[in-house]
């Protein structure tokens, strides 16, 4: 009886670590993680935060046919942590993009680092999300 006690303790205590990791926040990627497969939970929360420098007129420009039954879109987070970069004009600023995972699936998240009027693109990130 005492057996099954520590093990339904030692149960209960790893379920509530695993729990509450879903509950710290959101999965963020970043330009390390262009090319990956991206495995989340229905439920999670995905910060694409990506380097770049609005004054120079470049902007982070989501190109993808996402499937928005897998992968909602949620309000535009703008500059991290309510700061847009350094101080100074002309300072570094990354764009940040939300998503909550609503349901099983796959889906592709890409994006373009180009000014707008200009045809080719800088940079790119892309990064296939697998919905479990």
């Amino acid at each position: 009886m005492m057996k099954l006690r520590k093990e339904l303790v030692g149960f209960l205590l790893l379920f509530g670590v695993f729990f509450l990791a879903g509950c710290l926040g959101p999965i963020i990627l970043t330009e390390a993680d262009n090319g990956t497969l991206e495995a989340i939970d229905v439920g999670v929360v995905i910060l694409v935060r990506l380097s770049g420098n609005p004054s120079t007129g470049y902007e982070w420009q989501r190109t993808d046919t996402l499937l928005e039954s897998i992968l909602e879109p949620l309000p535009e987070g703008g500059c991290c942590g309510g700061s847009c970069g350094g101080d100074q004009v002309g300072s570094p600023s990354p764009s940040e993009f939300r998503f909550k995972a609503i349901s099983s699936g796959t889906t592709r998240l890409e994006f373009v680092y180009q000014r707008p009027w200009e045809e080719e693109p800088i940079d790119m990130f892309s990064v296939i999300i697998y919905v479990r």
